[in-house]
């Protein structure tokens, strides 16, 4: 399950940042943005950077140590894909604690250089979910209880239900970087 959700995940990721064509039906402006025409409604589309606004309070808010606004935008189903053992959380309750726990072994996290995409997937034939999708890069500077800094580029795909919440989050990062800073 988890490896077919990251295939259809990078494949998604693909397509929505597919260069522009006359083949596709969409032209580029001068800067080489794409523009969709009215014949690819359905097509996936660039949503303005305000959509991002909800994942970046709740990125920020991890690193003030505030989490119930870091988890304020989830869905009470929301499943989790990290690294690590276990490899996912299930639930906003259990996924809450997961982080809870985590967050209390920093002294202070640093959110440096955030970069969003949100896209509506309005492809009917696609193998991700229908909607708002939200990809994020950005790296995390963890100062650790022990004295120890780690410096953690983490990517980041969320899709958000049709009440807004995020109902499915993947996270890719490297955990063995926390692992052996926990030493």
């Amino acid at each position: 399950m988890k490896v077919k959700l990251l295939i259809a995940l990078a494949i998604f990721s693909l397509a929505a940042c597919n260069p522009a064509t006359e083949s596709n039906s969409e032209a580029a402006d001068s800067s080489g943005t794409a523009i969709i025409t009215a014949a690819d409604a359905s097509a996936s589309i660039v949503l303005p950077q305000s959509e991002n606004d909800v994942t970046r309070k709740s990125f920020e808010a991890f690193a003030a140590g505030d989490m119930n606004g870091f988890s304020a935008n989830w869905d009470d189903n929301v499943k989790i894909y990290y690294p690590g053992p276990g490899d996912s959380l299930m639930g906003k309750k259990a996924a809450l604690e997961f982080f809870t726990e985590r967050r209390s072994k920093y002294d202070s996290v640093t959110l440096f250089n955030p970069t969003f995409l949100a896209v509506k997937n309005n492809e009917p034939n696609s193998p991700v979910a229908l909607g708002k999708w939200l990809m994020s890069w950005h790296t995390f500077i963890y100062k650790m209880k022990n004295s120890k800094t780690v410096v953690l580029p983490i990517h980041s795909v969320m899709h958000y239900n049709s009440a807004g919440k995020a109902d499915i989050i993947a996270l890719y990062y490297d955990m063995h970087r926390l692992m052996e800073a926990g030493k």
